[in-house]
């Protein structure tokens, strides 16, 4: 059995481990070599985490963390700091998926590393390296030990390592880039920039918030930038903040240590995302696609997110606060309509299919989430799982995240009308 994978992302490197590893014959095509420009995951840091208000996608989570944990390559990129959860009181939706996440671990009697702090001088008794740090008595203050991040970049590096040691078979440039599916006689083709066309027994499209330009997903994600940025600290400071955990600011934003080897400290900005609406590639109508910095070097962050990034950082660690802001950009995810996965068989194609809509939670599920990729192919996907990710209606702009109480975007600009940040 041959299976073609479209983009060597979080999602198409795990298929291609599982499936190589179960006799298929598996060959990934891609644009860019791992990791690409293109890819969410290619990054510092991803959070890695188990809160969900649903018992689903918690003992997935679970089951990850375990598996960054055992196997020998993904436990050197994965680094358990721990995940500081704030919240102001006023946000009551937050604050209500905080406390039903809380229920559904210790239902799963995962709650034990996490604690609720009713007062700050608790909180900084337990976490010396936030001792400095002035908390606001208008927030609500939740840790989870069993939580932290992943150096992202190199993560799927070693998922690329895999996938090569087990035998499957790699194509980049443009012999990689894939620029649309012929469906010709009941077979499906995929066609690539350099006029090659490759085809296989099943083809599956992976490409996350890529996916559009490959296959028609109007109607069924939407590509979503959110922006983050950095602050580059001295070896000194950076040895200061080595301990921090993952902070969680659901008024501000959220911030990671700094990176182990370049002392890099990635701030992100919550509250305010963007779509860039274009020409659908595949029929009439529009869709939102990314538009990636790596092609286009001005596509920063909005300048008014600036200020925002301040606010944060002034907010915990005031001395880090007039650093300049380096490495801006807009990291795309490919969004759904209630944040759950689109795993499911593409119309109007023979044995085409879509890994898409991480919807910005996917990456933490690098190690298993190709387990569930290869049921699905293979037929054996459970029904309530299949129903969960099948292929669905989308509504348009923010009325995706009404009914996603961890998401936190109050405000979706328009990517063309962005007077973007200079650096």
């Amino acid at each position: 059995m041959s299976l073609l994978i479209v983009g060597a992302g979080v999602f198409g490197l795990s298929t291609a481990i599982q499936a190589q590893n179960k006799g298929y014959t598996v060959t990934v095509i891609d644009k860019h070599t791992v990791p690409s420009p293109y890819s969410a995951a290619c990054d510092i840091n991803k959070i890695i985490r188990s809160e969900y208000d649903s018992d689903f996608y918690a003992r997935m989570s679970l089951d990850a963390i375990e598996a960054w944990k055992a196997d020998p390559e993904y436990s050197e990129t994965y680094f358990e700091c721990g995940r500081l959860s704030v919240c102001p009181k006023s946000n009551t939706s937050r604050r209500r998926f905080d406390d039903i996440s809380i229920a559904v671990l210790s239902e799963l009697g995962k709650a034990d590393k996490i604690t609720r702090y009713d007062n700050v001088a608790s909180l900084k008794r337990d976490l010396p390296s936030l001792g400095d740090c002035k908390f606001s008595s208008e927030d609500v203050y939740v840790y989870n030990g069993r939580a932290g991040y992943a150096h992202s970049s190199n993560a799927l590096k070693a998922a690329w390592r895999k996938a090569v040691r087990c035998g499957v078979h790699f194509v980049f440039g443009e012999a990689g880039e894939a620029v649309g599916i012929e469906q010709t006689d009941g077979k499906a083709t995929v066609v690539v920039k350099s006029g090659a066309s490759y085809s296989a027994d099943k083809i599956l499209v992976a490409c996350g918030a890529s996916s559009g330009f490959v296959v028609n997903v109007a109607g069924v994600q939407s590509a979503t930038g959110l922006f983050v940025t950095h602050i580059q600290l001295t070896p000194g400071e950076a040895a200061n903040m080595q301990d921090i955990p993952v902070i969680f600011d659901a008024g501000l934003g959220y911030f990671f240590p700094p990176d182990k080897e370049t002392g890099l400290m990635k701030v992100c900005i919550s509250g305010v995302a963007a779509a860039n609406t274009v020409t659908n590639p595949h029929a009439s109508g529009t869709v939102s696609l990314p538009r990636y910095k790596y092609d286009m070097a001005k596509d920063t962050i909005p300048q008014t997110c600036l200020s925002q990034a301040r606010k944060l950082l002034t907010k915990y660690f005031p001395e880090l606060a007039t650093k300049p802001f380096i490495r801006s950009k807009t990291c795309w995810i490919a969004d759904s309509s209630n944040s759950d996965f689109i795993i499911d068989k593409v119309p109007g194609h023979s044995d085409v299919y879509l890994a898409s809509g991480d919807s910005g939670h996917g990456f933490k599920f690098l190690p298993n989430i190709g387990i569930y990729i290869l049921e699905m192919l293979e037929g054996r996907l459970d029904a309530a799982t299949a129903e969960r990710w099948k292929w669905r209606s989308e509504p348009e702009g923010l009325e995706k995240y009404k009914n996603t109480d961890w998401k936190l975007t109050k405000q979706l600009l328009e990517f063309d009308q962005i007077s973007f940040a200079k650096e």
